[in-house]
């Protein structure tokens, strides 16, 4: 990308809109944080450039179309720009991304856009597209899978941060679809569900459905703790645990000790 060329005015109904504008501009936060901008501006002005770029005799907005929206709104006859030349697809996607980063927290939906859009047009992974924008890859991953699975109305419960993120990552993960995360959702947005509690009943679940059988790991010290599928009943993993105590104590150096049991029922 080419350095911006000196600051211009330009009458903002002659800007031209973003080509790729992921953000909802009809959603309430959107609408709120509007209004907060207008108030502002018409208070104090437009104190940060727009930018855009020359296309054919007019210029194209790449980052800042809120406050030219804005400005159309209060009526104002021009508007501050840098106008920056040569830029590639890749190169404005950045500049909308980042700009838009610093002036407010975008939403799942945008971030999730926004990347798609950069390995699309930069042919990039999903790793190295993350990187470019600023975004850590493990994070950008789960915003995938919950943008990816999650409808409108469970993504609002994790942008108002009524369903944590952590949570709606680990029922996007299991359940394809929105009727078998339902009452998960319900249980854990009343406060009946903790994260910890939904991860550890789904744990279980894929245990289930694999068929696992009970695996026991020895620790260096010479105690033993054993995993159980959800499938085991109580009666069950005490047998097996009676078992396992039992076969420890009967060899010589690698004798098992009682207070081990509690790790056995983990």
């Amino acid at each position: 990308m080419t350095t911006p060329k000196p600051r211009l005015f330009l009458l903002p109904i002659s800007i031209l809109p973003p080509l790729r504008d992921v953000r909802d501009r009809r959603s309430r936060d959107y609408l709120e944080w509007f209004q907060r901008l207008k108030d502002d501006i018409a208070a104090r002005g437009i104190r940060n450039d727009l930018l855009v770029k020359v296309e054919g005799e007019r210029y194209r907005c790449i980052a800042g179309w809120t406050r030219r929206e804005v400005a159309v709104a209060l009526g104002l006859l021009e508007v501050p720009c840098k106008v920056v030349e040569c830029l590639t697809a890749a190169d404005e996607l950045r500049e909308t991304w980042l700009e838009n980063q610093m002036r407010r927290d975008p939403t799942l939906s945008e971030m999730a856009q926004f990347l798609l859009a950069y390995m699309k047009e930069t042919k990039s992974n999903q790793r190295d597209g993350a990187l470019a924008l600023g975004i850590d890859p493990s994070y950008a991953s789960r915003i995938l899978t919950i943008n990816g699975r999650m409808n409108e109305e469970e993504l609002a419960l994790v942008e108002k941060q009524t369903l944590q993120f952590r949570a709606a990552h680990a029922l996007a993960s299991v359940f394809e679809n929105p009727v078998d995360r339902k009452p998960w959702i319900d249980k854990l947005v009343a406060g009946f569900l903790t994260v910890e509690s939904l991860e550890g009943e789904l744990a279980r679940l894929k245990c289930r459905s694999k068929g696992r059988k009970p695996k026991v790991v020895k620790v260096k010290e010479g105690q033993v703790s054993a995993e159980f599928p959800a499938s085991y009943s109580w009666e069950n993993i005490i047998a097996f645990a009676q078992k396992l105590l039992d076969a420890a104590k009967k060899g010589v150096r690698n004798e098992l000790p009682t207070s081990s049991l509690g790790n056995l029922l983990k």
